[in-house]
């Protein structure tokens, strides 16, 4: 699953499924009949779409794997939380809590942390950074929006540049880390990559320092060094691979 910017993104799909893995890349906003901005989120969809993989005739239906960035891994995190269809999770440069809209399963619901939109900063260059946005999750009256890692079935990576301009992720990846930790969940990684950005793709993608997005007037800063972040893109594919093949039942029925 991808971020902010909606619609479907099928690269990083068809990258995995070069590689053995029955990979369905998900859309959740901006596509076709689904709501054209995101507002409250029903965890029930993503369930169906772990379950529609399960029962796969070419899937083991022991457990699929979640990989997502930015808002997407907001979602991931929730998903890797609560489903247990859910094996392991991959968590690119996300948060460790509910931002803006709120997140039901069922009869439960958290709410989102509000967004500080006047701490949007505007740049030199012309460009928006939101990485300021996001309210500190440790305040008392957040902590109903904390994903309770430690109830995940599974273990979860967290891969970070710690030059993301979007997401303060090094934050939110260690305060997850530390929940997990406080909680005896000792399944939980964190890769930080110096230098990095906030768009880690695949390696061979083009680095991507700012890029247009639809819901805002102005460019956005996602932040890296071109070498550092395309390096950091080569290790963490490397490690996202490794880390999903250690942790996702294989299907006795596929063969590749």
């Amino acid at each position: 699953m991808f971020g902010g910017v909606g619609g479907l993104l099928e690269f990083r799909s068809g990258l995995l499924a070069s590689h053995g893995f029955a990979s369905l890349a998900l859309a959740y906003f901006a596509y076709e009949d689904l709501p054209s901005f995101l507002g409250d989120v029903d965890l029930k969809y993503f369930e169906e779409a772990a379950q529609f993989l399960c029962n796969h005739p070419k899937v083991s239906g022991e457990g699929v794997g979640v990989i997502a960035i930015c808002k997407g891994a907001e979602m991931g995190l929730a998903m890797g939380t609560y489903l247990p269809e859910v094996a392991a999770t991959v968590c690119i440069n996300g948060t460790n809590a509910v931002n803006g809209n709120s997140l039901s399963y069922g009869d439960f619901i958290m709410p989102g942390i509000p967004y500080q939109t006047e701490r949007l900063m505007f740049t030199d260059r012309g460009t928006l950074t939101v990485s300021h946005v996001m309210a500190d999750p440790r305040k008392p009256e957040h902590q109903d929006s904390v994903f309770p890692v430690e109830k995940a079935r599974g273990p979860i990576l967290f891969i970070v540049g710690e030059n993301d301009q979007n997401y303060d992720s090094l934050f939110f990846a260690k305060e997850t880390l530390a929940r997990a930790h406080k909680y005896g969940k000792k399944d939980v990684y964190l890769r930080s990559y110096p230098g990095a950005g906030h768009l880690l793709e695949p390696p061979g993608s083009p680095f991507c320092p700012v890029s247009q997005s639809p819901f805002f007037p102005l460019p956005l800063t996602w932040g890296g060094e071109l070498l550092p972040h395309c390096r950091a893109q080569e290790h963490s594919w490397k490690e996202t691979l490794d880390f999903l093949r250690q942790n996702i039942p294989c299907s006795r029925r596929n063969k590749l």
